[in-house]
């Protein structure tokens, strides 16, 4: 290894310029003061002579008001030059052959132990375009030598590994991606068989990976001849959550890398959240109490409970209630038999759907309750969801019946009217057939009756076809008694 002083010709750029200081071979010494700043003599670059505008010098040491040796066997203080500082980095180089002697013929290595171990110092100067940020630079190059520094990045080789997750929350069955990167941190060569691995927890299931790797069942490892000082490498890790998955934190913390010259360096844990699919199902009727003849109109809804993730393939079914007629329905359904269905090829997160079953009680319908239980909403993601069953509880109408004397009150032998009033209180369905039957008291004579009636003895009977919704239909008795006395006249 050629290490070489800079030269004396500064403080002005591109004074690098006598041989061997200024080729690409030689390992140029610029010279620092006691405070760690560059001295004024310390010749700066870039190399202009030879037109090749090399960056220079490579590093520096100290070199103002050494204290040297002297002929005649001597030390005397006080000497200035970068002819001082070289030798501080040739007898640097010299402390790390003898510390690890393998380095020996390695100058790339050797000079990357003494620039990556320097003191960072920056410049002012500008030249060869130098920022204030630079480094290397053209005044200083990699810094001023740390003799501490180098040697402990001898022997000191440390790997660090980190990872991430593609996704934080997922669903059973979803797939994601672990990346996986592991550093050289520490250490100023390579390091050797490095081994980068990651043992897969419960819940997960391996896909793939990149690059050349081995698969055991439970562990992936990727092996790699060698790492170059503070170089990083990177990875990715397919894998799949098991489709048994139960809610809840997946951690994978077995994971890892070590080297020949590193000992093992274990990744903080790296947690995902298992969130199953959530589909919900309820169905509601217009009304809860319906009469003969009314329609009803059931609503069948559905909703994706999850934050982020859609639902796919989803149906609905719904069988017609017994005891009701079809009227229509949501478009577009298909019907099979008694039951229908609809479908949605996918549902957002946290979105709803409905559709709705129009139908209608019969007229004939007597005291009962209908019942819809045969409904049921399916997707891909969650299989078949079902709800309680939706009950509707039909009332028919009564036929309603008055009736009242004309004046309540008839001397022996004077005439007295009955009126009696039927009433069809339906809104829409008609009462069929009608039959007013009224029973005189003994003793008492029928006078007249609203025509057409039937009479026997002491029955009057009346009859109509129909009654309309709403209807009202008034039939009147006049009957007189010889006797005295309260009289009873009963009707159904």
């Amino acid at each position: 290894m050629v290490v070489v002083s800079a030269g004396n010709s500064g403080p002005f750029c591109s004074t690098v310029s006598d041989p061997a200081a200024i080729y690409d071979a030689a390992f140029s010494v610029g010279a620092t003061s006691s405070s760690d700043t560059i001295a004024s003599f310390s010749s700066r670059g870039p190399v202009i002579v030879d037109g090749s505008n090399r960056m220079k010098p490579d590093i520096s040491a100290p070199g103002v008001g050494i204290r040297s040796s002297v002929p005649g066997g001597g030390y005397q203080g006080g000497w200035s030059g970068t002819s001082m500082a070289g030798p501080h980095v040739a007898g640097l180089v010299a402390l790390l052959l003898s510390a690890k002697p393998s380095l020996r013929g390695q100058v790339s290595a050797i000079e990357n132990v003494i620039t990556q171990s320097a003191v960072p110092r920056y410049t002012y100067d500008g030249c060869g375009g130098d920022t204030p940020t630079t480094l290397p630079n053209n005044t200083y190059g990699w810094g001023r030598i740390d003799a501490w520094a180098a040697y402990q990045a001898l022997d000191v080789h440390q790997l660090s590994v980190a990872k991430t997750a593609s996704a934080d929350t997922l669903l059973p069955g979803d797939t994601f991606t672990y990346t996986l990167t592991v550093s050289h941190t520490a250490g100023m060569t390579d390091t050797h068989n490095v081994v980068l691995s990651d043992t897969l927890p419960a819940g997960l299931e391996f896909v793939a990976a990149s690059g050349a790797y081995t698969w055991d069942g439970s562990t992936v490892r990727w092996t790699y001849p060698t790492l170059a000082a503070k170089a990083v490498h990177s990875e990715t890790l397919q894998v799949r959550v098991a489709a048994s998955a139960s809610a809840g934190t997946i951690t994978n913390s077995a994971y890892g890398a070590s080297s020949d010259e590193a000992p093992f360096a274990a990744g903080a844990p790296v947690s995902v959240q298992v969130a199953p699919p959530v589909l919900t199902l309820d169905k509601t009727a217009s009304t809860y109490q319906a009469v003969p003849g009314q329609v009803l109109t059931y609503t069948l809804r559905v909703r994706n409970g999850h934050d982020f993730a859609p639902l796919s393939a989803l149906t609905i079914s719904d069988t017609l209630p017994a005891g009701t007629q079809f009227l229509t329905a949501t478009q577009p359904f298909t019907r099979t038999g008694d039951t229908f269905t609809w479908g949605k090829a996918n549902l957002p997160a946290r979105a709803a759907w409905e559709v709705t079953l129009r139908v209608r009680v019969p007229l004939t319908a007597g005291q009962t309750t209908i019942t819809n239980a045969a409904y049921a909403a399916f997707s891909a993601e969650t299989g078949k969801v079902t709800a309680a069953p939706v009950d509707v509880a039909v009332e028919p109408y009564a036929l309603q019946a008055a009736a009242a004397p004309g004046e309540g009150y008839a001397p022996p032998g004077s005439p007295l009217t009955y009126t009696f009033t039927l009433t069809n209180p339906h809104p829409f369905a008609a009462l069929s057939p009608l039959t007013l039957t009224v029973s005189l008291p003994p003793q008492a004579a029928l006078v007249d009756a609203s025509t057409p009636y039937t009479h026997a003895g002491q029955t009057v009977t009346f009859t109509a076809g129909s009654l309309a919704p709403g209807g009202v239909w008034t039939r009147t008795v006049t009957l007189s008694s010889t006797l005295t006395g309260t009289r009873t006249v009963t009707y159904t």
